[in-house]
């Protein structure tokens, strides 16, 4: 019984080892990541439709922030699709739910 639950085990961790590695190694780059552009982005643009505590004051996951952002493109379309991932990613980082923000894209 030991040695099979010791072979799920390693077998288990083999097999899951890629993905923590993923997840870890993105939680990292964003650690790192120069925000400055992405803000800026968010700061100029958005404004022009409201201010900017209705969206900091929002907590929501990647896929969230995705639909808000492309809602929001479609009143004005004035922010490129580079743009819009550029504000996906820093409001989703900076404004997102724990352990939702994108591990992902």
């Amino acid at each position: 019984m030991k040695i099979k639950f010791a072979v799920f085990l390693m077998t288990a961790s083999i097999v899951i080892a890629p993905y923590w590695q993923y997840a870890f190694a993105e939680e990292k780059r964003n650690a790192q990541r120069d925000w400055s552009k992405a803000e800026k982005l968010f700061k100029t643009k958005c404004r022009l439709c409201h201010t900017l505590d209705r969206p900091k004051n929002m907590k929501k996951s990647y896929e969230e922030w995705r639909s808000t952002v492309t809602r929001m493109r479609s009143y004005a379309p004035v922010i490129s699709n580079e743009q819009a991932d550029l504000i996906i990613d820093y409001l989703s980082h900076h404004y997102g739910k724990k352990q939702e923000n994108k591990g992902q894209k």
